[in-house]
């Protein structure tokens, strides 16, 4: 099959950045000013940065914009694993999250796993499940907010991309890094090898997208190539604020209040959704009727049900409690 020429390439990539479908592409052809269709990439909900990155001209300003809208992935903490069945125990003085590693040691880790599951016993303390035990043991670790990449097997080294489970290419990709030129240098991602020495701009020659999370290396300027020291990894910041839109542009709409981090729904807003139910974090106020459909009647006290839980029949109003199911007599009149 034949191909554009490199002219025909060219031109059409000129036209593409100004926003034009280019319909004459040839040489001679049109010029961009003389061009009529405007054209435009699509974009979904998920793209959309709905809140304000703040500025950060270096990395402590950077450090100090981390919250709901910025996370840090750039450091590390020393934990102590403790067996707990196929998990472990570890106390933490930040909050370890789905996709954040843990390694024996740093630099040059023996083992990276990626956290799975969490399960916050409050006070600092968590127990975390990791993609597999191999080579895990008791004893001292390394929590990383830092992102170890997997290297896509497809690529020849070329492709290395951040995923929620380090070394799995079908996991999801963390997303959302943030572009230094466009919110400041404190937010400027770094490349490292395994052995903590950073690979710097002026070396070898490589590129990063920033949403995808990919590095992605010049042929024959692979890690390999270079001898360097693999894994590697990166540090940077992550945008983890509302996507879609902004909850000042749509007054009254039922999740306007929800923040996707890019992989699930999290509980930094007032409402949080977990694919089954909807929770809120403070008071709830009505200002018409309120409406609650029952479930089965209880048919006695130690009957399944979630604490808080209300039902209703015809004769009485149930509510569970630590202690079971009570009710209530309903007096009709």
């Amino acid at each position: 099959m034949a191909d554009f020429s490199s002219v025909e390439k060219i031109n059409a990539s000129w036209k593409h950045l100004f926003g034009l479908l280019g319909t004459s592409n040839g040489s001679p052809g049109k010029n961009w000013y003389e061009e009529v269709l405007s054209v435009s990439h699509i974009v979904t909900p998920s793209d959309i940065w709905a809140d304000a990155v703040p500025t950060a001209i270096n990395k402590i300003q950077a450090i100090a914009n981390c919250g709901t809208i910025i996370e840090n992935r750039s450091d590390s903490i020393a934990v102590t694993l403790s067996t707990n069945g196929s998990n472990w125990n570890i106390s933490s003085s930040f909050i370890p999250k789905v996709g954040y590693q843990i390694t024996n040691v740093f630099p040059n880790p023996v083992y990276i796993k990626s956290i799975t599951n969490i399960v916050d016993l409050g006070s600092g303390n968590y127990t975390i499940t990791l993609n597999n035990n191999t080579g895990v043991s008791a004893g001292s670790a390394v929590l990383h907010r830092r992102i170890f990449l997997t290297m896509d097997a497809s690529s020849n080294g070329l492709a290395w991309f951040g995923r929620l489970i380090y070394g799995n290419s079908f996991s999801n990709l963390i997303t959302d890094l943030i572009q230094p030129q466009k919110f400041g240098n404190g937010y400027t991602v770094r490349v490292f090898q395994s052995n903590g020495t950073e690979i710097l701009t002026t070396q070898g020659a490589w590129i990063f997208n920033w949403q995808k999370a990919c590095l992605l290396f010049a042929n024959g300027y692979t890690p390999s190539n270079l001898v360097y020291s693999q894994p590697i990894y990166i540090e940077g910041f992550r945008y983890i604020g509302a996507l879609g839109f902004s909850t000042d542009s749509i007054i009254g709409e039922l999740n306007d209040t929800l923040r996707y981090d890019g992989t699930s729904y999290v509980a930094n807003s007032s409402l949080k959704a977990d694919g089954t139910n909807v929770y809120i974090r403070n008071g709830l106020v009505v200002s018409g009727s309120t409406v609650l459909s029952s479930g089965v009647s209880p048919s006695g006290t130690s009957v399944s049900g979630m604490d808080g839980e209300f039902r209703w029949d015809n004769n009485f109003l149930y509510i569970r409690t630590a202690l079971g199911w009570g009710r209530v007599d309903l007096r009709h009149f």
